[in-house]
């Protein structure tokens, strides 16, 4: 039986007419049921994400959550982006009244986009590469000095599903987060086609950014 998506709101059952697999079968010739989806609905002004099939469980976004702790702490934050081409601005400036903590964003997707906008050293690049710890690090201190924010947060990664080496395969992904108390990074491995590797790698960076406001919260 074909799947439909779901939609639960309280106590009642929306059912969306249009088949999934209808939509999706296309992509990398994998069926449906091989991806992670995250479907969008507002709701009373509210945002809910829809996440695999059986449309049994909903949770508030992780930019709604964010936005109330940065509100909350009347911080700012900006993006340096690369492999997620955007996703991560895209999902913060999707709540109303971001513009009160959300300053501005960079997608830097080459190196020399890295180099002239966010001030990552060449030799860096040379050195270690654009998928590394010390890029998303300088990625994350360069986009908040640059938009002059409390904090700055950076992703690099290779999605695929070219551009792996022995080193660094494909799905791997470097996160920075730079804040007045110093820059810290993390490295994720995701296991994804392309599109499913950006949306998790946007969700992680947003993971790491509520983790962090969660710890300056007493």
């Amino acid at each position: 039986m074909e799947p439909f998506a779901t939609l639960r709101v309280g106590g009642t059952l929306w059912n969306l007419s249009e088949p999934l697999g209808s939509l999706f079968d296309p992509l990398d010739g994998l069926p449906a049921t091989d991806f992670l989806f995250q479907w969008f609905f507002i709701v009373s002004d509210h945002f809910f994400l829809y996440t695999g099939l059986t449309g049994d469980y909903m949770e508030p976004l992780a930019e709604i959550r964010i936005g109330k702790k940065m509100a909350r702490l009347g911080l700012t934050v900006a993006v340096a982006e690369s492999v997620t081409g955007g996703l991560i601005g895209s999902r913060l400036t999707d709540v109303a009244g971001s513009s009160l903590y959300f300053l501005g964003g960079v997608v830097a997707y080459s190196n020399d986009a890295k180099v002239k906008l966010l001030d990552v050293r060449r030799e860096t690049l040379t050195r270690h590469g654009a998928v590394s710890e010390p890029t998303a690090r300088e990625m994350a201190e360069g986009v908040r000095r640059c938009f002059g924010t409390d904090i700055g947060l950076a992703v690099s990664g290779i999605a695929g599903p070219g551009g792996a080496t022995k080193d660094k395969p494909v799905g791997l992904m470097w996160l920075g987060l730079c804040a007045g108390d110093g820059t810290r990074s993390r490295s994720i491995r995701l296991s994804g086609n392309r599109l499913k590797n950006k949306i998790e790698a946007a969700e992680e960076v947003l993971r790491l950014l509520e983790e962090y406001l969660d710890s300056l919260t007493p």
